[in-house]
């Protein structure tokens, strides 16, 4: 029996979806690329935006059209709000929807849907079977928030907070090392908050992955976890700078530049602190870069607000700005928030922070021509053209006669290599 799986969403979306080709491959189903092939259709699907519920919706529909025959099934964080929200219209087009919290059970769930026929059900460790095609390894080890964000649905999705075992990990860790992964991507939904609930942290998780791999790369990262005053966690600076297996490349979110915003938003950092995070950053880490995301027209944001959000992006200088107009999420704190932003003042907002940032990529890349890095390239772009990144997340192209995929050389920036965009 085939199927085909497709990923919305973020980066522990992705590892959930290994998760489940594992599972399924193990017990003898086909994963193909080819969807008017599938019998089943499976789509882990996101909800971080309101945006990302309707592309969830658009997917569900252009996938019926394209097999009308297959099984499709709707699970990840869009299930339950689809579930829940929608008419007749888009619900007939699912044939299972499997909440967030149950989608590792794909497996026994399509089994009692009679959709498997006689197939047994497996029970034997999924880590042993390797299909990830990545080139780099992406591995999980935290679920859930408690953070309430007051404009995020995604801590009533995926629960509270809970850390993967040391003695997983390593276990993981070890697998994907024997399958010639030379980069590993620790992810997390709330990264930061890996081992509050078993008495550890991220510190202790990193340690375990440092014994395998040289290239230790780090998911999205709360600036909370930087503050001085933070005292469980004041260390974790110190700790990255000297940790040379740690790419300098870091994910930090800032979301709003006005205290006064990210005070509505239920942030527990302040415009200085963000700033002072990225100082201390490019200060004591070689070669470092910082990317982030804001979310734009949040309820309330004034010109003098959004201003503020302006002059921290054109002093910080990240290599990536993700930008996300505000869409009000039923169920947060933030749906019922006066002082709604009209969608034309976002869409020139949004333009606004995009012109800036690009400009602002483009200068902080620059800073690192004619230096040298290590590319690990993961794609083959077309006959002969390898793309890859940096330690410190620079995209470059380079012709070769020799295949380069997976691989990793020392390579000299030049304007003619870098990818900008």
């Amino acid at each position: 029996m085939n199927f085909f799986i497709k990923t919305l969403g973020c980066k522990v979306n992705n590892c959930d979806s290994d998760i489940i080709i594992k599972n399924l491959v193990l017990n003898k189903l086909i994963n193909i690329n080819n969807i008017k092939l599938a019998d089943i259709i499976i789509i882990n699907s996101c909800a971080v935006t309101a945006e990302s519920v309707r592309k969830t919706r658009q997917v569900i529909r252009k996938y019926r059209r394209m097999a009308p025959e297959a099984v499709i099934v709707l699970t990840g964080c869009s299930a339950d709000i689809i579930k829940k929200e929608d008419n007749n219209e888009i619900l007939t087009k699912i044939d299972i929807i499997i909440s967030n919290f149950e989608k590792f059970n794909i497996l026994k769930i399509l089994k009692n849907h009679k959709i498997l026929g006689n197939y047994p059900v497996f029970l034997e460790d999924i880590n042993k079977l390797n299909i990830n095609t990545r080139s780099r390894a992406f591995l999980k080890i935290e679920e859930g928030c408690e953070n309430f964000c007051s404009y995020c649905i995604i801590p009533y999705l995926r629960g509270p907070v809970k850390s993967k075992s040391l003695e997983d990990i390593q276990k993981e860790a070890y697998e994907l090392k024997l399958n010639n992964f030379t980069e590993i991507v620790l992810v997390g939904i709330n990264l930061c908050a890996y081992g509050t609930d078993i008495n550890i942290n991220l510190i202790d998780a990193i340690e375990v992955v440092n014994k395998f791999f040289s290239r230790i790369r780090l998911g999205s990262l709360d600036p909370y976890f930087f503050i001085d005053n933070n005292q469980k966690n004041n260390f974790f600076l110190e700790y990255i700078t000297k940790n040379k297996n740690i790419c300098p490349s870091f994910h930090l979110s800032l979301q709003s530049g006005s205290n006064k915003i990210l005070e509505k938003m239920n942030r527990k950092y302040t415009r200085e602190n963000y700033i002072k995070i990225t100082e201390k950053i490019k200060n004591n880490i070689p070669n470092s870069t910082i990317t982030t995301d804001v979310i734009i027209g949040f309820p309330g944001e004034t010109e003098e607000d959004f201003k503020k959000t302006v002059e921290i992006i054109e002093y910080c200088n990240f290599l990536k700005v993700n930008v996300f107009p505000f869409s009000a999420r039923i169920g947060t704190a933030a749906y019922s928030l006066d002082n709604k932003i009209d969608e034309q003042t976002k869409k020139i907002r949004v333009k606004k922070i995009l012109e800036i940032s690009d400009i602002k990529s483009r200068l902080e890349i620059n800073k690192f021509i004619n230096q040298e890095f290590n590319v690990m390239f993961e794609k083959t772009v077309s006959e002969n053209i390898y793309s890859g990144y940096t330690e410190n997340y620079i995209k470059i192209h380079k012709y070769s006669a020799e295949n380069l995929y997976k691989k990793t050389e020392k390579i000299i920036l030049t304007p003619e290599i870098i990818l900008y965009n």
